[in-house]
């Protein structure tokens, strides 16, 4: 609405200006409109949330992502799974081929247009796939020495490592968490009580109760403990691969991985078998470990939840090398660097110079500008030419130097020109 009043100039003529009042109208029909990124619950977020809170809550038992962070980072990416890679691709976390990416693809418009995106047969894949591609990550390690509920510090962490190029990505988390509540999913207990009585839809997967601690327990159907905060069982009389596998919901790999295994390795009773990855490091109360005598580099990688290749690695020793008993291993930090260059003793001896003291061959020459007195001495002459100065110097010089053995050919010249020079 538009509404003009004469207002009068200056030059006393009357003009007409437009003022605009903004008014507010309401409409009794509802348009929806999609929140951004950091905003509050909408019915399609919340749907989201319901669908995939159980799958988020088994992937951090598994692989130890806080269920916040991949609930925020999966809400996020996919737009609350209505985005073209969440759709036709099953992709909710924006994650490209990458070399090392081996199975089916998509292409769609990013930073580049028409860039790698990976495909997945379902939501379960690509939760999955996010986890091992985090944990398997060296840019991502550090995250994992994070305490399990420390949702912004892994935001903040997710940021740093370039997970994504948006400057406020870790905001953004933050804030998808808080306004939603995702943080309450990361407390095991109370997760677990909140989806207790929900029968899993066919996204989820079958959820396992963590005991707390490092003793085993046996609790009738749960055999799960744990190390460096790793989930592990001890392998029982008649437990194979593939009946652990499906207990637990795992691939077939999986095991082989987490455990640093060949694929024919045979299962022991009483053996530790990880369910997770293990970590790049022991717990902070496990600086050291002294090699006592039967034991491995991969028997005292399982002892302590480390990963057998970063295990050789702090210890600088080539893969496949034995430890020696009474040796310390070190299981936080890299072992310093000795020398193995030995204090070296000189082998030279002094060297006694090979010259022999020479003795002058010149004779004493009669100058016409010295006499001479009645003993043979040589004087001053009464008038001090330049020539039977020079000369006289020269003489003095010779004598000094050669008692210190110098090449006084050089010395002379030197003086000579320094000293007489016209």
């Amino acid at each position: 609405m538009f509404i003009f009043l004469p207002l009068k100039s200056s030059a006393k003529k009357w003009n007409l200006i437009p003022v605009i009042f903004i008014l507010t109208l309401f409409s009794c029909k509802t348009i929806r409109v999609t929140e951004s990124p950091g905003g509050h619950m909408t019915e399609e977020r919340k749907q989201y949330i319901e669908k995939y809170n159980k799958l988020a809550i088994s992937e951090m038992k598994r692989a130890g992502v806080p269920a916040s962070i991949t609930l925020a980072q999966g809400i996020l990416e996919s737009d609350n799974g209505t985005g073209r890679l969440a759709k036709k691709a099953n992709n909710h976390f924006g994650i490209k081929c990458h070399d090392n990416w081996k199975g089916r693809k998509i292409y769609h418009d990013d930073d580049r247009r028409k860039e790698c995106f990976r495909k997945y047969d379902n939501a379960a894949e690509s939760y999955r796939d996010h986890s091992d591609f985090l944990r398997n990550s060296n840019r991502y390690a550090s995250l994992f020495n994070l305490d399990q509920e420390n949702y912004k510090g892994w935001a903040r962490g997710l940021k740093k490592a370039g997970y994504a190029t948006n400057r406020q990505y870790d905001k953004l988390l933050i804030k998808i968490i808080e306004e939603n509540g995702l943080y309450q999913y990361d407390n095991l207990k109370r997760a677990e009580r909140k989806v207790k009585n929900k029968k899993p839809g066919k996204e989820g997967v079958s959820m396992v109760k963590p005991i707390p601690g490092n003793k085993e327990t046996n609790t009738p159907g749960n055999r799960i403990s744990k190390i460096n905060r790793i989930d592990y069982i001890v392998v029982s009389e008649g437990d194979t691969y593939k009946s652990l596998e499906k207990k637990f919901g795992m691939m077939h790999w999986e095991l082989f991985k987490y455990n640093d295994l060949p694929e024919n390795f045979q299962l022991k009773a009483g053996m530790i078998m990880y369910l997770q990855p293990k970590r790049n490091k022991a717990t902070v109360d496990n600086d050291f470990h002294i090699v006592k005598k039967g034991e491995t580099m991969h028997s005292i990688s399982q002892k302590y939840g480390i990963k057998l290749d970063n295990l050789y690695k702090l210890n600088r020793m080539k893969t496949g090398e034995k430890p020696v008993p009474g040796n310390k291993l070190w299981l936080r930090k890299t072992k310093p660097q000795t020398s193995n260059l030995k204090p070296q003793t000189s082998n030279l001896k002094p060297q006694t110079s090979n010259l022999k003291p020479q003795t002058s061959n010149l004779k004493p020459q009669t100058s016409n500008y010295l006499c001479q007195n009645p003993e043979g001495m040589e004087l001053f002459p009464s008038v001090f030419s330049r020539e039977a100065v020079r000369k006289e110097v020269l003489q003095n010089h010779y004598q000094l130097l050669h008692s210190y053995k110098i090449d006084y050919q050089i010395v002379l010249f030197l003086v000579y020109f320094y000293v007489f020079q016209e």
